[in-house]
């Protein structure tokens, strides 16, 4: 599998905008601190059936439990040799493939 570029570790379905994002406890950016000493997950009500399951996915199987593990957790945008992006938070990129194929392949199951 090449290095997965940005974009690619979203949902599936090519839904775009606001889709999701994971707060943790902490004095980080605004936008990054839980209200308390939870973890909290906001998925975009908006999206599919599939997008929301995705999205959840990305962000409680892969940030969330990397989190959990005190391991880095966040998105590391590096450029690549061809002027584009890609992350470059390896670990991060291998659980959230790995958690959104899942979650996609349990979702087609039960659509069956």
């Amino acid at each position: 599998m090449g290095e997965p570029q940005i974009g690619s570790l979203g949902p599936t379905t090519g839904e775009e905008g606001f889709l999701g994002i994971m707060q943790i406890p902490g004095k980080l950016s605004d936008a990054l601190n839980s209200p308390d000493d939870k973890i909290k997950i906001t998925i975009n009500s908006g999206l599919s059936e599939l997008g929301q399951a995705q999205l959840m996915s990305h962000e409680l199987y892969g940030h969330a439990l990397l989190f959990s593990r005190g391991e880095p957790h966040k998105h590391s945008v590096v450029s690549d040799e061809s002027g584009g992006f890609k992350e470059g938070n390896r670990a991060l990129s291998k659980q959230i493939l790995k958690s959104i194929a899942e979650t996609t392949k349990n979702y087609e199951q039960r659509k069956k």
